[in-house]
């Protein structure tokens, strides 16, 4: 990593200096060095992808709830950064804690993770409301589709945002070798039990309009 670290270091040396000697100079270098490591120009630039990727999580290990990985999943697949779960083992009878982590570019990550609190917030604020076990199960049902409807109704009203939700090529291509080695996993979600429930939560996730928050919390990062 260090060899490819200074070829980038004398790549960007040459671009700076593009007419005089040090920046040829420089150059030539790094083409010594690609040769002698044999190094190729994909893998000069994917190491100066990996760089500006974060991979990181957003909540600490915790039992997560099936709605918190739920909201986690639909805001990473609209704002441009891929989701997946750690589990550990927390005691001796073997309880699993788990942690939810983004993978995306930084400002990619920064937004997606203050999206996520932000959806989050709501949602537990909207469901207080609810009394009963089995009425806010199908609240939180609703509410998690109410924000799916949003995003793509706005995405059709505005192709700006079916461009801004596009992932990164880069990402893409990360992505599919660092996800080769995990694991599947299915979630069990609950059914709707209480009908109307869910309609208000379908109702409030349509209408808290989060992708409108994007530009607000992206000035605050």
């Amino acid at each position: 990593m260090k060899i490819i670290e200074k070829v980038q270091g004398l790549l960007a040396l040459a671009q700076d200096n593009k007419n005089d000697a040090e920046g040829h100079s420089a150059f030539l270098l790094a083409q010594k060095l690609m040769a002698k490591y044999n190094l190729t120009k994909k893998d000069v630039a994917e190491a100066g992808a990996k760089k500006e990727v974060y991979d990181y999580p957003i909540t600490p290990y915790k039992q997560l709830r099936w709605w918190e990985k739920q909201l986690a999943i639909v805001i990473a697949d609209n704002f441009r950064v891929k989701c997946y779960f750690r589990a550990k083992k927390c005691d001796e009878i073997q309880n699993k804690e788990s942690c939810i982590i983004y993978y995306g570019k930084k400002d990619d990550w920064q937004l997606a993770r203050n999206l996520y609190y932000l959806a989050v917030e709501q949602l537990q604020f909207y469901s207080s409301i609810q009394i009963k076990n089995q009425c806010l199960e199908s609240y939180r049902l609703g509410f998690i589709s109410g924000l799916i409807r949003d995003f793509n109704e706005q995405k059709k009203e505005n192709k700006n945002l079916m461009v801004q939700s596009t992932f990164p090529a880069e990402i893409i291509e990360l992505w599919a070798n660092r996800s080769e080695q995990m694991k599947s996993t299915t979630e069990k979600i609950p059914i709707v039990k209480d009908v109307k429930a869910y309609w208000r939560g379908v109702d409030t996730g349509e209408k808290i309009q989060i992708n409108k928050k994007k530009q607000e919390i992206a000035n605050e990062n």
